[in-house]
């Protein structure tokens, strides 16, 4: 793994993610109590929900006007390739624990105005229900 402590350039996550995918392969990069992914695997499937966040948040023209994604859910590997999946698309996250109460999620959420909401294990009704009433967000679901 490269070290970052001598570094002359500020680092970034999912560049430094891709060069231990190339490294190590094979190995373990994440395990929840249901998966485990390997890097490669992690970095393709990552790299997979990027483009599909990128096509989701862009105008026709492929310009991106709002780079805020809410992430919903619990404390999961998708989790993780959620989180991941933004920063290779440049994305600015929010993670909304699913745990918080439905008023403090629509809070949170008329407070950073995503693009979109990333529900994790949840179904897309779920997600509908915790949004504010005036506004309606975008959702796509990973794992449910």
């Amino acid at each position: 793994m490269k070290d970052l402590r001598n570094s002359t350039k500020p680092a970034n996550i999912s560049d430094d993610f891709v060069i231990c995918a190339k490294q190590q392969p094979s190995n373990i990069a994440i395990k929840d109590s249901v998966s485990s992914l390997s890097y490669s695997q992690l970095e393709a499937i990552s790299q997979s929900f990027a483009n599909l966040l990128l096509s989701e948040v862009s105008d026709g023209d492929n310009h991106v006007t709002n780079t805020t994604v809410a992430i919903y859910g619990k404390r999961s590997a998708r989790l993780i390739i959620a989180m991941l999946a933004c920063a290779r698309a440049n994305l600015t996250f929010a993670v909304l624990d699913s745990a918080y109460p439905s008023t403090r999620i629509m809070q949170m959420l008329d407070l950073i105005e995503p693009a979109i909401i990333v529900g994790i294990d949840t179904t897309e009704n779920e997600l509908l229900a915790v949004q504010p009433q005036q506004e309606k967000y975008p959702v796509l679901t990973l794992g449910h």
